[in-house]
């Protein structure tokens, strides 16, 4: 009987490493003998969270050129009638709301510097986000839009792009219209993200936006572009899902 026991046993503690989680305590007894034993199995109840854009994304690089970590800021849209990000932007073709926590952010406050006026050349800044993952993933929803355009993944995996061409390596050209959009920012895209594009454990996830202002000047064919006709901003929705 003491050999069925510690292969019982073992085939638990086996069973629960399998499964990748937390583990709990749990006490048993031996009917036949009447000694108890108690053994460590996996439990991961189901749970989810939502992370939004806010002052938490760290700036990591700007133009290609890494940087000392920074949080990001609130990123100012002029107003004016119909040029408020949030009256602005769609999601399947009709008016779509961000939770109220999600932010507009972007390296500054406005796009331009030093001046409020300075011609703008575009600009490519580089956000990061870690985030925890208490057990066993199931997936993840991204909801998000760039003023102009980006490429996203999670993990090193590519997750998608838009407003970009290529969808990866449009940083190491011109910021153009050839490879950065003017038009179509204000769509808001959906992204499914799978269990194996991301892992448990704490702060061992990270998501990272490359996003792009783009170039707006005479060799484009337009006006030199500044903080109120070409703002830049960032705004993303990511909902978490593990266990079950």
């Amino acid at each position: 009987m003491k050999k069925v026991l510690i292969l019982s046993l073992a085939l638990v503690l086996l069973l629960g490493v399998a499964a990748n989680g937390t583990f709990g305590l749990f006490s048993d007894a031996e009917t036949s003998t009447g000694n108890a034993f108690t053994a460590w199995v996996e439990i991961c109840p189901p749970g989810s969270m939502v992370i939004v854009s806010d002052m938490n994304t760290m700036v990591t690089g700007v133009n290609n050129d890494p940087i000392t970590p920074q949080n990001a800021v609130y990123a100012q849209h002029p107003p004016g009638a119909g040029r408020d990000w949030d009256d602005r932007i769609t999601y399947d073709g009709n008016h779509y709301t961000f939770p109220d926590n999600a932010q507009w952010i972007w390296e500054t406050h406005r796009t331009d510097e030093p001046g409020s006026w300075a011609p703008r050349t575009g600009r490519v800044v580089r956000f990061e986000r870690s985030f925890t993952i208490p057990c066993s993933p199931v997936g993840a929803t991204l909801y998000m839009t760039v003023d102009n355009g980006y490429t996203v993944w999670i993990n090193g995996h590519l997750v998608g792009c838009s407003q970009v061409d290529p969808c990866e390596g449009w940083e190491n050209y011109d910021l153009t219209e050839a490879h950065v959009h003017t038009d179509g920012w204000s769509t808001v895209e959906h992204y499914l993200i799978p269990a194996s594009y991301l892992v448990a454990g704490e702060n061992e996830n990270v998501l990272v936006i490359l996003a792009a202002n783009e170039y707006m000047g005479p060799d484009d064919g337009q006006n030199w572009g500044t903080w109120d006709s070409n703002p830049a901003g960032l705004i993303y929705w990511l909902e978490v899902e593990w266990g079950g």
